[in-house]
């Protein structure tokens, strides 16, 4: 997927978010060997990048970092939101469905969980916080 590239990743997560909105559809999409496991896989991502562009934005105001620094992490943030937020969509109709017909899916990844778990007790949807595993601060 082209995660990196908005113009690209949003518009196709959009045509897939449509046409999993039909439950044969969805079926499909669970059934197919990799898709699923694919589609956890850059939501891990997703988390990830989340959990890193929030901790750089907390040390630029902590250090007095630049506002064009501040910018383009809050621009990277927002996208990374957005994009999960899709993600999001697609992966739970998908599971609902699956679920409705007895698939199995396995569960979810730990990263995802965790955040998951956290969002929910600050009675968030799932977006922004600190997700366990594979994030460290950049240099930037």
């Amino acid at each position: 997927m082209f995660r990196d590239v908005e113009s690209l990743f949003i518009p196709t997560l959009d045509v897939v978010a449509r046409l999993v909105e039909q439950e044969d559809h969805a079926l499909i999409a669970a059934t197919l060997p990799g898709v699923f496991r694919n589609w956890q896989g850059v939501q891990q991502i997703l988390y990830r990048r989340l959990d890193v562009e929030g901790k750089y934005i907390e040390r630029l105001e902590g250090n007095k970092g630049s506002d064009a620094s501040a910018r383009e992490a809050t621009r990277k943030l927002l996208t990374a939101q957005q994009q999960l937020q899709k993600l999001d969509l697609v992966i739970r109709r998908v599971s609902m469905a699956a679920e409705q017909k007895g698939i199995f899916l396995g569960p979810l990844p730990s990263t995802v969980q965790a955040a998951s778990a956290q969002a929910a007790a600050m009675g968030a949807t799932p977006l922004v916080g600190s997700v366990s595993g594979g994030g460290g601060e950049r240099e930037r």
